[in-house]
């Protein structure tokens, strides 16, 4: 961003430099493109990328589904909903569609579920999904940020039908976006499309979460329980988890459970504390009374 910023302010001076145009290809948040993180980012505007709709693809998509108009409107519609609009898996269902010898008698779900969702790591080519994944695990001191975030976000879509999660641009909230598995929708953050949404759905969140977190057993009988006090960490257990956690991202849960689990340390310490003290004052007392 440097240099693209010094062309910039070069253009006042040299209007050769009008003639630039600079193209970045790739996945990064703006911070990642700026090197002096004091400089400020004030040459750029926001293009918000969302799915095509129904009416931006019609033109473009509807000539190679069938001959039949009513019937290809009505395949494309369906496509949208599995996809989300997103740009790689419509060409590729578009593409599937176009495969088949009967399209006007096609059942769009079934073919979601052969072509893409029964045995999903198989059949991503080129891969797609896996590069969702993998952006999401690669990272192991993110990871467990990033899928907590995620699994509120998915929370919301299943038990509330809409998000509780509104859009804040924090880091965290950026990177899962750049993930490509939630988007944007009236301020708020939502699961992209009803793909992502089963292959990466609570159990498996849970299950990666579960590979991640040392103390994941505790965590989850500790929430499933109403907060039950019992399932809280202790002693080595939580020295080691502070330890680690002051180099890994959390989720907001994960703090809440180790913030729970050392006020509840210092509690029981204090109150061992003013055990002891009692003791020695009533040990105090009776040798006192003997000696009397």
């Amino acid at each position: 961003m440097s240099l693209i910023r010094l062309c910039y302010n070069l253009r006042a001076e040299n209007d050769n430099y009008n003639r630039l145009t600079f193209c970045l290809l790739g996945v990064a948040t703006p911070s990642d493109l700026i090197e002096i993180k004091l400089e400020s980012f004030n040459i750029t505007y926001l293009v918000r990328l969302t799915g095509f709709t129904f009416e931006e693809s019609k033109a473009a998509l509807l000539p190679g589904l069938t001959d039949n108009l009513q019937c290809a409107e009505s395949i494309l519609k369906q496509i949208l909903h599995w996809t989300g609009g997103q740009p790689f898996l419509t060409q590729k269902l578009c593409r599937v569609v176009q495969q088949k010898n009967n399209v006007n008698n096609i059942n769009i779900d079934e073919l979601v579920k052969e072509s893409i969702l029964d045995n999903w790591e198989f059949q991503d080519q080129p891969e797609h999904l896996k590069t969702i994944r993998n952006r999401l695990l690669n990272d192991e001191t993110k990871a467990i940020q990033l899928l907590g975030l995620y699994q509120e976000v998915l929370f919301s879509n299943t038990k509330l039908s809409y998000s509780s999660v509104k859009v804040d641009n924090s880091l965290g909230q950026m990177q899962l976006r750049l993930s490509g598995i939630v988007g944007i929708k009236r301020d708020y953050l939502q699961v992209y499309n009803p793909i992502y949404e089963y292959i990466f759905n609570s159990a498996w969140v849970k299950n990666e979460l579960s590979k991640l977190r040392s103390y994941a057993a505790k965590m989850n009988a500790w929430v499933e329980s109403n907060y039950n006090p019992d399932y809280l960490l202790h002693g080595e257990t939580l020295e080691q988890v502070i330890k680690w956690s002051d180099n890994h991202k959390l989720s907001s849960i994960d703090y809440q459970f180790i913030t729970a689990s050392q006020q509840l340390f210092i509690k029981q310490e204090i109150l061992e504390k003013e055990a002891k003290i009692k003791a020695n004052i009533l040990l105090k007392k009776t040798l006192k009374d003997r000696e009397i």
